[in-house]
């Protein structure tokens, strides 16, 4: 037996999504900047961890009735009633927070 002589990479999945609670998203500017966090249904709004953001961002939550999230992609999906299609975003340009 020997050992390969070839290193291999291994892209993320994208198609590997884990159920999440909620996520936070900031995008900090000169101008002020904006916050909005999918939060499933049921989920206290008390208890979400945002990045920092100044007086002035803007906040906007979206209560979602499933959530799902790709570490390696930094993708996420959600579905507004569980009857809908996943609409799918991405965190890659915004301070992100899940749980």
């Amino acid at each position: 037996m020997a050992c390969a002589t070839e290193e291999e990479n291994y892209a993320a999945n994208p198609t590997v999504f884990e159920p999440i609670q909620y996520i936070t998203l900031t995008n900090e500017n000169t101008g002020g900047g904006s916050q909005i966090a999918y939060v499933l249904s049921g989920t206290s709004q008390d208890g979400l961890t945002f990045c920092f953001c100044q007086e002035e961002c803007t906040r906007e939550f979206v209560v979602v009735a499933e959530l799902e999230f790709n570490s390696g992609t930094t993708d996420f999906r959600y579905k507004i009633n569980l009857d809908d299609d996943f609409q799918t975003g991405s965190s890659r340009d915004w301070c992100t927070r899940f749980e």
